[in-house]
């Protein structure tokens, strides 16, 4: 697939579930104190839609809805918690480094790096180990249906995920 179509279908994508980021928002301001605007909370939805649509893989099953709710309502709860965080804590820092912000091309450079170290690392672990953490972290496979589709109990997966994990911490660790 060329770039530029793949590049149309996500906008096709975000374009046919923009409702849905509207949804999800109104529903998380309902809970929240009135100094966050409905904008504010769609405008971080929409970043989360975008994302979704561009990690969407169609041959992993699942419905584009179900996985962009996760991934709306995330952007939405980071923006609210970094808002609430910043708050809390601008009076308390030096206005020297409230006033720096990192550029977003080194921002993500960085992000860029850190996944391809990731990848790497789990392109490493042991074939049943690595079918788990991309079963649990690329297609958001719950750890039954991850243990059932790798004819394991769910325990039995929770200790092999539990151990892979170990495992990428200890050499992310070490690559740092």
């Amino acid at each position: 697939m060329s770039q530029n179509e793949a590049l149309r279908q996500r906008n096709d994508l975000v374009e046919q579930h923009y409702d849905l980021v509207k949804v999800i928002a109104r529903g998380i301001q309902r809970h929240l104190p009135p100094s966050f605007e409905l904008d504010d909370l769609i405008q971080n939805g929409v970043v989360g839609l975008i994302h979704a649509a561009e990690r969407f893989d169609p041959t992993v099953g699942l419905v584009f809805e179900t996985f962009a709710r996760h991934r709306v309502r995330g952007a939405i709860l980071d923006s609210v918690r970094r808002r609430e965080y910043t708050e809390n804590t601008h009076d308390e820092l030096p206005e020297q480094m409230v006033a720096v912000e990192q550029d977003p091309i080194e921002e993500r450079l960085t992000l860029q790096q850190q996944a391809e170290r990731v990848s790497a690392a789990v392109a490493e672990l042991p074939h049943r180990e690595r079918k788990i953490v991309e079963m649990r972290y690329r297609q958001e496979v719950s750890m039954v249906n991850i243990g059932a589709s790798l004819s394991m109990s769910k325990t039995r997966a929770v200790q092999l995920h539990k151990q892979a994990i170990g495992v990428l911490r200890t050499q992310l660790a070490e690559a740092a």
